[in-house]
C-alpha cells in the first residue's frame, strides 16, 4: 500500500513538472529558442508567434544524423570520388544564398556561409579550416596537399585585400624602392649589410648596430611566399645575390664556378613576383598603398563540393557522403575616387594632336604669343626656330615636349616617325601574349573545410522551404539529400585527377557534355546492378 501511494505521489508530480515547463515554454520568451513561422496558428498575440515550444527544440537538438560505419572492403561494392561547382545564380540553388539582407527577415534565417563563418569565429571550439597554398587556384581539394589556416591567415579569412593605385606604382617600381632602402641602411650604418664583401670590412660596431636595429626591415635573404606556385627556383630563399643580378642586367650566377648566365622570361616573371612580395611585406601601408575590405554575403557566388558515391552491399544501395565543402569569394574593389584614380596618357601622334590655340599676338607665326615667347620661353618673338635645330619654338614646346631655346635638344628621327606614321608602330599582339581574364582572377576559394567537421553547424541552421514554410530544413539535409543543382568539374581517374577542363581546354560546352556524361554512369551503374 505504501508503495502505491509513492507511485502515486510520483505521478503527480511528473504531471507537475509538464505543466510547469508548459507554462515556462508559454510565457518565458526570453529562455527559449525563436523561429518566425513557429506557433503562428496558436499564438495568443503577436508577441507569441515565433515562440518554439519544448517539442520543437528537443529535434532541434538532435543534430545531424550520425553515418553509419563503413568498411571501405567488406562494406563498399564500388565508389568514386567528384567535384561539383554550385552556381548560386541558379534559381534551385537560392536556399544556400538567401537572405543576404538580414535586416529585412527574422533572425531564425541566415544563407550557409552566415552559418559556416558563425562557426569559423567561434572562440570556444572554432571549425577548422584548410587550404593549398601551393597552387595558385585551390579548387582540387586534396587532403594530403591541405594545411590548417591558423594566427593571422584565419584572422583575415573574412577580408579581401585590395591594393591601391599608389601601392600598385610602388610595385612597379619595386627596384627602385628596395634600392632606396639600402641607400638608407649605408646613410645610417656606413655598410650595406646585404652585401657579403660591405659586411666582412664593415667595423664590429656597426653590425651590432645593425643586428640591434629594429627600425629598418632585414628583407635579405627572404623566405618565398607560396613556393609550390613557382617553377623557376630550387630553393625557397631569395638572396640579395639574386635581386643584383636581376636588378643589374637580369642575369643570374651559377655555382660552382659563378658564371652569370642571362635570365629567361619566366624567371624575370618570377623574380619580379618575388620583389612583390618584398614590397608587399615590408614597405606597403595601409589604407595609403592597400586595404581591406569585408566579405558581405552577397560576395558569396558558388560553393564548391567533394563527394563520394558509394554502392552498398549492406543495404544494396548508391550513396552520395560529401566530404569538403569551400565557398567562392567574389572580390570586387571599392570604387576610388577621381583624384585617386590612375589615368593612361594618351601618346600623341598625327591623328589626335591638335596644337593649343594662341592667345594674344604672334608676330613669327610659331604657336606660342609674343608675350609667353619672352616672359616664359626666352625666345625670340620674331624667329619661329629660335635654337635653329629645324624645329619651330611652339611645336618644340606643345609637340616634341623640347627646349625651344637649347639646340641640343630636339626630337630624334624615330621619335618623328612614331608622329607621322603611329600605324607603322601598332604592337601585333599574338593568341600566346593575348592576356585573357580568368574567373578564378577575381574570384577567390579562400579556404576548405572538412564536411564532418561542419555538419553540426549546418544542421542547426535552417533553409528556406519553398515547398512547405512551415516545415523546415537543415541545409545538412540539402547537402546530404543532394537538393541542389551541380556542375561536375572533375572525377577521380588515373590521370593524377586532373579536371575536365584539362582534357577539354577550350570548349565549354563539351564540359558540360562531359560533367552530365559523368552523372550519367554514376547513375547507370546502380541502374545496371539490377538488370539482366
Amino acid at each position: 500500500m505504501k508503495g502505491r501511494i509513492i507511485h502515486i505521489i510520483l505521478i503527480f508530480l511528473l504531471l507537475g513538472g509538464i505543466k510547469i515547463a508548459n507554462a515556462q515554454d508559454n510565457n518565458d520568451t526570453r529562455a527559449i529558442d525563436y523561429d518566425g513561422i513557429s506557433n503562428i496558428f496558436n499564438a495568443e498575440n503577436p508577441e507569441k508567434i515565433g515562440v518554439r515550444t519544448n517539442l520543437q527544440k528537443s529535434k532541434d537538438k538532435k543534430g545531424a544524423l550520425e553515418y553509419p560505419f563503413i568498411d571501405d572492403e567488406k562494406d563498399v561494392l564500388w565508389s568514386t570520388i567528384i567535384w561539383e561547382l554550385i552556381d548560386l545564380d541558379e534559381r534551385i540553388n537560392f536556399p544556400l544564398l538567401y537572405p543576404v539582407d538580414t535586416l529585412v527577415v527574422g533572425r531564425e534565417r541566415r544563407p550557409m556561409f552566415w552559418w559556416i563563418r558563425k562557426a569559423i569565429e567561434d572562440k570556444n571550439n572554432p571549425l577548422r579550416i584548410y587550404r593549398n597554398d601551393n597552387v595558385d587556384v585551390d579548387d582540387v581539394g586534396e587532403f594530403k596537399s591541405w594545411t590548417r589556416l591558423e594566427g593571422e591567415k584565419r584572422e583575415n579569412i573574412f577580408q579581401s585585400k585590395f591594393t591601391t593605385p599608389d601601392g600598385l606604382i610602388k610595385l612597379q617600381e619595386a627596384g627602385d624602392e628596395i634600392d632606396q632602402h639600402i641607400t638608407d641602411l649605408y646613410a645610417k650604418f656606413s655598410f650595406n649589410p646585404y652585401n657579403k664583401i660591405d659586411s666582412q670590412e664593415a667595423s664590429a660596431e656597426s653590425r651590432v648596430s645593425y643586428e640591434q636595429d629594429t627600425i629598418y626591415p632585414h628583407i635579405f635573404p627572404w623566405t618565398i611566399q607560396r613556393y609550390g606556385t613557382f617553377k623557376e627556383f630550387t630553393s625557397d630563399q631569395f638572396t640579395y645575390e639574386m635581386y643584383e643580378g636581376f636588378v643589374n642586367g637580369g642575369v643570374r650566377k651559377v655555382e660552382p664556378d659563378g658564371n652569370e648566365v642571362e635570365l629567361s622570361r619566366e624567371e624575370k616573371t618570377e623574380y619580379s613576383l618575388v620583389l612583390e612580395q618584398i614590397i608587399e611585406e615590408y614597405f606597403f601601408i595601409l589604407d595609403e598603398d592597400y586595404y581591406w575590405k569585408l566579405v558581405e554575403l552577397e560576395d558569396v557566388k558558388r560553393w564548391l563540393i567533394k563527394g563520394i558515391w558509394y554502392f552498398d552491399k549492406k543495404y544494396s544501395e548508391l550513396i552520395y557522403r560529401p566530404l569538403a565543402i569551400a565557398p567562392v569569394i567574389y572580390e570586387e574593389p571599392d570604387e576610388l575616387d577621381d583624384d585617386t584614380s590612375s589615368t593612361v596618357e594618351e601618346v600623341i601622334n598625327i591623328k589626335n594632336y591638335v596644337a593649343p590655340e594662341v592667345v594674344g599676338v604672334d608676330t613669327d607665326g610659331d604657336g606660342l604669343s609674343d608675350t609667353s615667347e619672352v616672359e616664359e620661353w626666352g625666345t625670340d618673338p620674331n624667329n619661329p626656330d629660335t635654337d635653329g635645330d629645324g624645329f619651330s619654338d611652339g611645336d618644340e614646346n606643345n609637340k616634341w615636349n623640347t627646349l625651344p631655346e637649347d639646340p641640343e635638344d630636339f626630337p630624334d628621327t624615330e621619335t618623328v616617325d612614331r608622329f607621322n606614321n603611329p600605324d607603322k608602330y601598332l604592337v601585333e599582339v599574338t593568341a600566346e601574349e593575348t592576356v585573357k581574364k580568368k574567373y578564378y582572377d577575381d574570384h577567390k576559394i579562400k579556404f576548405w573545410v572538412y564536411y564532418p567537421d561542419a555538419r553540426e553547424i549546418l544542421s542547426k541552421g535552417k533553409a528556406f522551404n519553398n515547398r512547405n514554410t512551415s516545415q523546415s530544413i537543415s541545409f545538412d539535409d540539402i547537402i546530404n539529400e543532394r537538393r541542389f543543382n551541380a556542375v561536375i568539374y572533375k572525377e577521380q581517374n588515373v590521370y593524377e585527377n586532373r579536371s575536365i577542363e584539362d582534357y577539354i581546354p577550350s570548349n565549354s560546352f563539351m564540359r558540360l557534355l562531359e560533367s552530365e556524361r559523368i552523372k550519367e554512369k554514376i547513375r547507370n551503374f546502380e541502374h545496371d546492378m539490377w538488370s539482366w
